[in-house]
């Protein structure tokens, strides 16, 4: 990012998205700072939005490591908040 319309670009563009609530992009901090709902889009497919306008993500070791761990954890999430409750009479404590 070199300027303030690179920051509303970036918005505007990941505010499109469908699950992208909020979206702040700094240029001096070179920051991009996105709140999203697991349940339509994934940290890859904002990474993947923002490489196609041109603007380059780090990928340094320290940076895929980071979105590796991002990546399983929405994974992770995404199965739980879909997964069938168990039923209760499964639970081994009867106190419940």
């Amino acid at each position: 990012m070199k300027c303030t319309g690179c920051e509303k670009s970036i918005q505007d563009e990941l505010m499109k998205l469908d699950g992208v609530d909020e979206v702040h992009a700094d240029f001096r901090a070179g920051t991009v700072s996105v709140a999203y709902d697991l349940m339509y889009i994934t940290l890859k497919d904002i990474v993947e939005t923002l490489s196609t306008m041109g603007y380059s993500v780090h990928k340094s070791m320290v940076d895929r490591l980071k979105n590796s761990f991002i990546h399983f954890s929405e994974e992770n999430e995404k199965s739980n908040m879909t997964a069938s409750p168990l039923p209760c009479c499964s639970h081994p404590d009867k106190r419940l």
